[in-house]
């Protein structure tokens, strides 16, 4: 389903919609409320850490602001429509990979 933006014979890629209460891949669907705080307390941790590491290594601290960003934006998700949506849909050699959006890419 959903709307092909392309389609080879080995690779396609397809803008779908999919809610996510859960974590990566749809794990732990049951917990929307523990998983805000866990979400809440992972983001403070990763600004505290890079505010902190920032003077002296200012390049490495790069990955933890894209995480932080990336749990910021899937937060927002969950404040607004109680879920994730992800939408991004790749499948290889015939195989599918799990929907995810752009916060997911950038904690990747």
């Amino acid at each position: 389903g959903g709307i092909p933006i392309w389609d080879l014979s080995w690779m396609s890629f397809s803008l779908n919609t999919v809610t996510n209460t859960g974590v990566a891949w749809g794990l732990l669907p049951g917990y929307p409320g523990l998983l805000f705080c866990v979400r809440v307390l992972a983001i403070l941790m990763l600004i505290g850490y890079a505010i902190a590491v920032q003077k002296k290594r200012e390049q490495a601290v790069w990955p933890f602001w894209l995480i932080a960003v990336g749990a910021i934006g899937n937060a927002i998700d969950y404040i607004c429509y109680g879920c994730v949506i992800d939408f991004f849909h790749w499948t290889f050699l015939g195989r599918s990979f799990p929907l995810f959006n752009c916060a997911d890419a950038y904690i990747t």
